[in-house]
């Protein structure tokens, strides 16, 4: 079984051990989703990620396991927590001001400074490494990654034969998953 789905199931127990330990394994990942739906906003993106986690604790109980994996479904609530705090910007004239204590070093205190730059690294490599992609493969990434289309739905829209969506997939999901490996936000490499 995935460890996540396991670190899920256990924290729909109310275990916050397990809750923590899903947190550190995936915050990264789900800080590096909604940095890009918000425009590489750090202030939002932290924001969001809290609120999104808050969710996850809240909503554990309604992963089912034999319906899909946990990253997937937390990834869901992070896009739908990001597109909910995006509407709400448009409909209000102006933002509030952010509480100093809804910072990443408030939700993340645990982390030392070296950690955070490490963090920050990665994040920088991340949205290099897609700048560095051609225009056609970094929209393909995008509606598979941030947008959770299928290949099918992907190879439609951008009308590109569907082997082709899934080589560009395959290929930059390889490049992305070594990239971000050889830089771990929190030093555990």
């Amino acid at each position: 079984m995935n460890p996540l789905n396991t670190l899920l199931q256990k924290a729909a127990t109310q275990n916050q051990a397990a809750f923590q330990q899903l947190y550190t394994e995936v915050s990264p990942k789900l800080f590096a989703l909604c940095l890009r739906l918000v425009n590489y906003d750090n202030e939002a993106a932290e924001e969001i990620l809290q609120e999104a986690f808050i969710k996850i604790w809240n909503k554990a109980d309604k992963f089912d396991v034999e319906k899909g994996n946990a990253m997937a479904w937390m990834s869901t609530i992070v896009r739908n927590q990001t597109f909910d705090r995006l509407r709400s910007y448009k409909s209000r004239p102006e933002l509030v001001e952010e509480t100093e204590y809804e910072t990443i070093e408030y939700t993340a205190n645990d982390l030392q400074p070296e950690q955070k730059l490490l963090y920050r690294q990665q994040i920088a490599k991340f949205k290099d490494m897609l700048d560095e992609l051609p225009a056609n493969q970094r929209e393909c990434i995008t509606h598979s990654i941030v947008y959770g289309r299928s290949h099918s739905q992907i190879a439609d829209e951008m009308n590109v034969p569907l082997g082709t969506v899934k080589a560009w997939l395959r290929r930059n999901i390889k490049i992305i998953q070594d990239v971000m490996s050889d830089t771990d936000a929190y030093g555990l490499h």
